[in-house]
């Protein structure tokens, strides 16, 4: 399959994981975990791309038992990670922010191994996300 590299049609792209959960919906899980959460509705591609701006983080400052909510729909169907802050903050620290005006990192999740990455030139580092996948929801 052979596809437009500058288009942003994510929907022909075929994904190798799946999304298996369509009930609730993706933004009643979204809704769910704002505002105490830092909640990333992500494409699905193949490897979808988390931005974390700096100065989105302040509001979560103090909020010990705050997460990480990687949203990944494609339509009806979804899957997500609720990642803890101590899980991810390591791996901020180690890769390089940008140098634009709004400074942010920039992160991979590999679904179908469950991992969140990060790159600093040629090295990789990640974080095993499989105990964080569809978690059930809390009410």
């Amino acid at each position: 399959m052979t596809r437009d590299i500058f288009s942003s049609e994510p929907e022909k792209i075929e994904l190798d994981y799946d999304l298996p959960l369509d009930k609730p919906t993706a933004k009643e899980v979204a809704a769910s975990y704002r505002p105490d959460n830092f909640v990333l509705n992500l494409k699905a591609v193949p490897e979808p791309t988390v931005e974390i701006f700096l100065d989105q983080l302040p509001a979560f400052k103090g909020k010990d038992d705050a997460n990480f909510v990687f949203m990944i729909a494609r339509g009806k169907v979804y899957r997500y990670y609720v990642v803890p802050f101590s899980e991810v903050v390591p791996l901020l620290q180690w890769v390089p922010m940008s140098q634009e005006k709004r400074p942010r990192w920039k992160l991979y999740i590999v679904p179908g191994r469950h991992r969140l990455v990060g790159r600093k030139g040629k090295e990789l580092r990640n974080v095993d996300l499989s105990r964080y996948y569809n978690p059930p929801i809390k009410k």
